[in-house]
């Protein structure tokens, strides 16, 4: 019996794509081809006999994939952690941006965005969703409690 692993992607080619390569084994069959090597061993004048060489082929195949999802595994921390280090600059730039901004009632949006693309574009950061964020944030809100405006 051989294994014979499913699988999703391309695998072999770790690291050659942005994305992370995706493999996935088939350990319904491993299981399956362990009992029956047990049940080989146990009656051994079965009409099962075990064939090692096969075994062995199949082990060295799975030890294949495992070592590419291991490399595959560093590569996606490796990802991680560039996407930690961005995040934490996002964060730092939007403390930045809120403490340049206190007088945000007199700032209207334009002026923002000029602001903005003083100090942002080195980071290639959207900063028109930023203003939007920012400017929708810092609009006037009504007193809590007060009815929305349906003059339409």
């Amino acid at each position: 019996m051989i294994l014979t692993p499913a699988v999703d992607g391309a695998a072999g080619a770790a690291g050659s794509s942005p994305g992370p390569a995706k493999s996935q084994l088939d350990f319904g069959t491993i299981l399956k081809a362990i009992q029956a090597s047990r049940e080989a061993v146990e009656h051994k004048d079965d009409e099962l006999p075990i064939d090692l060489s096969l075994i062995q082929q199949d082990l060295r195949g799975v030890t294949g994939r495992v070592k590419e999802a291991e490399k595959c595994i560093s590569t996606m921390e490796d990802e991680l952690a560039v996407l930690k280090r961005q995040f934490s600059k996002l964060t730092f730039l939007m403390a930045e941006l809120y403490e340049r901004v206190e007088d945000a009632e007199t700032l209207d949006a334009p002026d923002l965005a000029v602001a903005l693309e003083r100090w942002l574009p080195a980071e290639k950061l959207s900063s028109t969703f930023i203003i939007k964020h920012v400017h929708h944030s810092l609009a006037p809100q009504p007193p809590v409690g007060t009815p929305p405006d349906q003059s339409s």
